[in-house]
Formats: structure tokens, sequence, C-alpha cells
């Protein structure tokens, strides 16, 4: 079994800072579609203007840990 990783705060703000221009994410469904068994991706609903949610620094460490697989990052901005 593979161990997480403990992820600061800091090292979270550092990452959102570096390499997300937008606070876009998808996520994994998590359960098969009915029909042919595929996990879907889907942007999660929220509140925000646009009506999706956010992704946050809590999400974003949880991430890096390890700690969740059925999550992706979609807006990486490359600073180079």
């Amino acid at each position: 079994m593979r161990e997480n990783i403990f992820i600061s705060e800091t090292m979270a703000q550092d990452f959102m800072h570096l390499f997300l221009n937008r606070r876009a994410y998808i996520r994994q469904s998590s359960r098969p579609h009915p029909v042919n068994g595929r996990f879907f991706y889907y942007r999660p609903r929220g509140n925000d203007k646009d009506g999706y949610r956010k992704i946050g620094l809590e999400e974003i460490r949880q991430h890096l840990g390890g700690e969740n697989h059925r999550r992706a990052l979609a807006s990486i901005n490359f600073p180079f």
C-alpha cells in the first residue's frame, strides 16, 4: 500500500501560485456508468458566478499528497 505524502498549506499555496492560472478542476465519478461501466469526469457544480466550484487549498493539498485519486487539475500554467 502506498503512503500519503504530507503537504503543508504553504506548499499547496506555492503550487497554486506557480502552476494554476485558474481554479477550475474536474472530478472522476465515484461509480461507473450503468451501460458501459466507464468512470467519467465532470466539473463539480457550485455557487460561483459560472455555476461551478473552484478548487481550494485543502483539495490541492489532498491531490498533491495522494489522498484523492479522483481529481484532476484542469488548468495548468507553466511560468517558463
